[in-house]
């Protein structure tokens, strides 16, 4: 996919998703909104793909605050919009008794 962070757009190779300033997720030619939370959570993995970040990395960066499930909650929603089968994630994993990491092609 492409994010447009800040400093520019960085293409992670993500097929058939891209993302833009705005929060919209382009995948396979489909148009899906994303709240300002979830675009804020991909931009967060996005910036550091195929690293494993912790809850805490993710939570230092001004996401996901509150209880670990509220964490979840917002990762599974997130994956609903990019995973082509949420229930088998293939970008956004669990890495178990560690966090999650942002898979590239």
């Amino acid at each position: 996919f492409f994010f447009q962070a800040e400093d520019g757009i960085r293409d992670y190779k993500v097929t058939g998703v891209q993302t833009c300033a705005l929060p919209i997720l382009w995948r396979d030619q489909a148009m899906i909104h994303l709240t300002q939370a979830e675009a804020t959570l991909l931009g967060v993995f996005a910036e550091r793909p195929g690293v494993t970040l912790t809850r805490d990395d993710v939570a230092a960066a001004g996401v996901a605050a509150g209880t670990s499930r509220a964490m979840d909650v917002q990762i599974t929603r997130l994956r609903r919009k990019i995973e082509p089968d949420p229930k088998f994630p293939r970008y956004l994993q669990t890495v178990r008794g560690k966090g999650y990491v942002l898979q590239t092609d």
